[in-house]
């Protein structure tokens, strides 16, 4: 018999992996290209390099957070009005 609140966790991890990717990567790649630092980088010494894979991660790690938060409230919206 399950719980609860495993039947609710199954369908949220498909709902959520299904629209991640989807909002992720073009929101990444808008900030990406929309960011001076990035893309006017000359590449002259290692630091130049080291700067540009630290901006790419740190987009990527706040980005996918974001990703995830609005997501996770979309989830929530539509979970709220089923119950009522």
């Amino acid at each position: 018999m399950m719980l609860r609140g495993e039947r609710m966790e199954e369908p949220f991890k498909s709902y959520f992996w299904k629209r991640f990717w989807f909002l992720l990567i073009p929101i990444y790649i808008v900030a990406v290209i929309n960011e001076p630092f990035i893309t006017n980088n000359d590449f002259s010494e290692w630091e130049d390099y080291l700067a540009f894979f630290f901006f790419l991660l740190f987009y990527f790690i706040g980005y996918a957070f974001i990703s995830a938060l609005i997501i996770h409230m979309l989830w929530r919206f539509r979970t709220g009005r089923n119950k009522r």
